[in-house]
């Protein structure tokens, strides 16, 4: 087993574009160097993340893939959050679906939701058909790296029932991977 350590790009409200993308190029190829020099078996993932305001590296396909060509090492890969691209697509700032060259240079995954707002880190439900459609693109391209369910129960609310939400999710990804959901149109209940 690999040892995957996901990384954002820099966001800073105050930072142009520009600078930003330039800190976060510096970063990674420090940090790819010090792995290469000490022998760590670790690859580095940057992830996508969701538009929060900013224009910034990190938020679209085009920006990473921008990135990983900057960066000397190949090994960078791209984490897909899911969700995140899925939010991003919601406020219009992301096409439906990644580029190719985006969804080959995909070594790990983050999983989950959306509330009915848009919130992100919510269970898997009938509106999640993002995953599915990700799953599908990501096996297209070889990938059989982790699907990492990644939710934060504590903005689910206080009438959330943690345990079915959680436990829904869990069997709405297995049967996806599965290849026994294609098309989400119920809720996943574990009984």
């Amino acid at each position: 087993d690999e040892t995957i350590i996901v990384v954002h790009a820099l966001v800073h409200p105050d930072a142009s574009w520009g600078a930003m993308m330039g800190a976060t190029v510096r970063a990674l190829d420090q940090l790819a160097e010090g792995i290469r020099r000490r022998s760590f078996p670790v690859r580095v993932s940057l992830e996508i993340n969701r538009h929060h305001g900013v224009e910034a590296p990190g938020t679209t396909y085009d920006s990473l893939l921008e990135i990983a060509r900057r960066v000397g090492n190949t090994e960078v890969g791209f984490c897909w959050d899911m969700g995140h691209s899925r939010s991003s697509v919601l406020q219009n700032r992301l096409p439906s679906a990644p580029p190719p060259e985006f969804v080959r240079k995909v070594i790990h995954t983050h999983v989950h939701g959306l509330s009915p707002e848009g919130d992100t880190h919510w269970p898997l439900t009938e509106s999640s058909s993002h995953i599915a459609s990700g799953v599908s693109q990501l096996r297209r391209f070889g990938y059989d790296g982790t699907y990492n369910l990644e939710l934060y129960p504590m903005r689910w609310g206080p009438e959330s029932a943690v345990r079915n939400e959680i436990l829904g999710s869990v069997l709405c990804l297995q049967e996806i991977l599965d290849g026994r959901r294609e098309n989400i149109g119920t809720d996943c209940d574990p009984g």
